[in-house]
Order: structure tokens, then sequence, then C-alpha cells
């Protein structure tokens, strides 16, 4: 992939370019239906966010990030970007693995579209029982929705059926680590994060070492993809 380097204040400039039309983007897709034509623009949005990714000052810019509304539209954006950070400190990424992760962290939640309102506006700890089933299929329903388009990388489809699986503790399956994709974890471990960050209205850098203070939350995630979560926060001199 090209990469052009910004500058600090050109790549703070940039990722909230990128918010932008993510916002854009994924509010056409949950309003109007998810099509080849939007399909293009995830794909083309998902390889400028990686490309991003790689600038000099992107850390710097990522350090001052805390605006989060609206949670629907920048929470899939924020995935998206700590899905790539992890990936490339992956001994087995590559650019179609880059953009696997990068489209399934954006659409990872495009099943919600088909949930009841109330389901949807309810947080999944408050939801009753049967409101909890109908939570959990959202899985289901964003996998289908993305076999439905051919210009979707098939890998994504796995990634947005298994986000919510974790050590045997997540759904759709309960399934353990051994036999969850390994992209599917990349998206479930930002997917976690970016909640967090979220829910507790704190910029991505300072959220780190609180998040992994939890030695609880850790270990429902594969300590590879642990491990390159937490070097994806380190800046590289050498690298750079």
């Amino acid at each position: 992939m090209k990469v052009t380097q910004y500058g600090e204040g050109a790549c703070r400039d940039r990722l909230e370019h990128l918010r932008s039309q993510a916002h854009e983007i994924l509010g056409e897709i949950y309003n109007s239906g998810l099509d080849h034509l939007n399909a293009q623009k995830i794909i083309a949005l998902a390889s400028d966010i990686s490309d991003l990714v790689d600038e000099r000052d992107f850390t710097s810019a990522l350090r001052e990030f805390q605006d989060y509304a609206p949670y629907p539209l920048t929470h899939p954006f924020m995935v998206a970007i700590l899905g790539l950070m992890i990936c490339k400190k992956l001994d087995w990424n590559t650019d179609r693995t880059l953009l696997a992760v990068g489209v399934g962290a954006l659409l990872h939640d495009v099943g919600m579209t088909k949930l009841p309102e109330r389901v949807i506006a309810t947080h999944p700890n408050d939801l009753s029982p049967e409101d909890l089933i109908q939570y959990h299929k959202h899985c289901e329903h964003g996998m289908n929705i993305v076999a439905a388009v051919p210009s979707i990388p098939v890998a994504v489809q796995q990634i947005v059926y298994q986000h919510h699986e974790y050590s045997a503790k997540g759904f759709p399956h309960g399934l353990n680590n051994l036999k969850v994709y390994p992209l599917a974890k990349v998206v479930c471990l930002s997917d976690r994060f970016a909640r967090f960050l979220i829910l507790n209205q704190v910029g991505p850098i300072d959220g780190l070492k609180k998040f992994v203070a939890s030695k609880e939350e850790l270990r429902l995630h594969d300590p590879e993809i642990v491990r390159a979560f937490i070097k994806s926060f380190i800046k590289d001199e050498k690298a750079r």
C-alpha cells in the first residue's frame, strides 16, 4: 500500500476526515442496506484507515481522540482502527488479512439493523432473556447480510459471525479460543476495547493501562492477539 507522510497536524485532520467518511457510509448502510456500491466504499475506507495507521504521527493523533458521538457510527470506526493496529503487529498479516479485518470491523454490527428498536436501544446487560436471544442473533444476521454481497471478502463473513466469541464465554456458540477464526479474535478484542473507551470516555492511549490492568478481561482473549494489541501502542523508533 502507498503510504504518504502527513505530519502530526495533518494526521489528526486525516483521522477526523476518515471518521466523517465512516459516519456517512455506515449511516447509508444502516438506513438503506448493504449493496455493491456502498460495499466498495467500505472497502476503500478500510484501505485508507490501514494506510493512516502506518503514519509516523498516528499514535500522537490517536492520543487526542476522545469524541465518540454518535456511538453507533464512531464505534465501528474505532474497532477498525484498533483491529488494524493489532493486525499489523501479527506475523501472519498480509494485505488480504488487513483488508478483511478493516472491512469486518466496520461491518461487525451491521446485523443490528435487523433487530427490534427496543433491543438496539437497551444495553445487553439490561435486556430480558427473550430480547437477549434476539440480540445474540445480530451476529448471524450480519453474516447473512455480508454474504449476500459478492464483492465483500469471504473472510468478513466469519469475522462478523464470530466477533463476540471469546474463551467459551461469548456467543453465538460459546467457542473456545482454539476454534475461533483468528481474524475474528482480532475484531473481538478491538470491539471490547472500543466499548471500554466509550463507556469510560477516555482516549485509546489513556485507556490502555486501565484495560490491560484487568487480568480477567485479558484472559478472555488469545495471548498472541493480546501481545499484538499491547505492542500496537508502542512506538517502534527503529521502524520509523
